[in-house]
């Protein structure tokens, strides 16, 4: 062996040796938190204030800065350690939430900034109203239960996204439930949830709209019960499924081109009257109309073409039939949902007169 080589091998083996006497890449703080979660239950409004304490751990080999602290929302107020607390100490996190004036369900949390990983904990609980009774909070009584409102509204949801909203829900009974929803759709989500005694909570509620093949306004009457009372008991869902356009798209989109309003004219009593308004596209791509539905209008149908290729015409049929005898004048409406992004939506007012 050569003296270079014997040099090169020297100096591998004194700095392995180095390394294992002193091994500082591995030494780093962690922090490790009893509990990331604390639920209050359910606490009264004239408490002024909820307070919890989180302790941790510095489970690391080198001390534990909190660099800072910071909540959600200026209702919580955090307080914390701020010394350097040394492997294997522990420190504390006080989390003060403010329920002045706050009623109603509530989780809040506080980020945990420090030389180790960050780190979130989570506050949550219900507000009992001050001076309020359940039934003036939540009016709709349904078995066990009561609720602010029987609807639960979703709003827009994207095709192939979803969207979360939630119930609004009291227990009445002065012992716990636990409730269950009922062979809910495959395009809605709601875990079973248990309720305290006299807990006023609120229950998330999922709409997956890549689950069903629809668009537009989706309305869905859902059921539930719980181990006390088998009774089925109804709450109705609302989506509205919307399309999301890509700059390619708008750029080369469709574009839908008919009247605002067509008159049939008169029909007489048990009589029907069918009329073809004409769509034609203007724009770059094929039009489709996704869906088309009669939002308003007694005795009015409607059929529409499901593809319009560019600078063709295509034909809407209307079909109004007098099932409400001898009236002045029938007005309706025509909804059709499009692929066009500026409109997506086409409204075709309907009118006749009932003779």
């Amino acid at each position: 062996m050569t003296n270079k080589i014997k040099l090169t091998a020297l100096a591998a083996l004194c700095c392995l040796s180095l390394s294992a006497q002193n091994p500082q890449s591995d030494k780093k703080p962690e922090i490790t938190f009893d509990e990331n979660v604390f639920d209050f239950g359910v606490v009264k409004e004239e408490s002024n204030s909820v307070s919890h304490v989180f302790t941790f751990t510095n489970t690391g080999n080198e001390p534990l800065v909190l660099n800072s602290v910071k909540a959600s929302c200026g209702c919580t107020t955090p307080q914390w350690s701020r010394e350097p607390v040394a492997p294997g100490g522990k420190g504390t996190i006080l989390v003060k939430y403010s329920t002045a004036g706050r009623p109603g369900a509530f989780t809040k949390t506080v980020t945990v900034n420090s030389n180790a990983v960050r780190k979130v904990i989570t506050i949550k609980g219900t507000v009992t109203p001050k001076g309020q009774k359940i039934e003036n909070v939540y009016p709709i009584e349904k078995g066990d239960v009561r609720l602010k409102n029987e609807l639960v509204n979703f709003g827009d949801v994207i095709k192939n996204g979803n969207k979360s909203a939630t119930l609004a829900i009291a227990n009445k009974l002065n012992e716990p439930i636990t409730l269950t929803f009922n062979n809910l759709p495959k395009y809605i989500n709601a875990e079973a949830k248990e309720l305290k005694a006299n807990e006023w909570t609120n229950i998330a509620i999922t709409f997956d709209a890549a689950k069903i093949d629809d668009w537009g306004d989706v309305n869905t009457e859902i059921t539930f019960t719980t181990n006390k009372n088998s009774q089925k008991q109804t709450v109705k869902t609302k989506a509205n499924i919307i399309e999301k356009f890509t700059e390619e798209q708008k750029a080369n989109a469709p574009i839908i081109v008919a009247e605002n309003a067509a008159n049939l004219g008169d029909v007489a009593a048990g009589k029907k009257v069918k009329k073809y308004v004409e769509i034609k596209n203007d724009g770059k791509s094929a039009l489709l109309i996704r869906k088309a539905v009669v939002t308003t209008g007694n005795g009015i149908e409607v059929k529409a073409p499901k593809k319009i290729d560019a600078g063709k015409t295509g034909k809407l049929l209307i079909t109004a039939t007098n099932n409400v005898g001898k009236v002045t004048n029938i007005s309706g409406n025509v909804k059709l949902i499009t692929n066009d992004p500026v409109h997506s939506i086409k409204n075709i007012q309907i009118n006749y007169n009932a003779k």
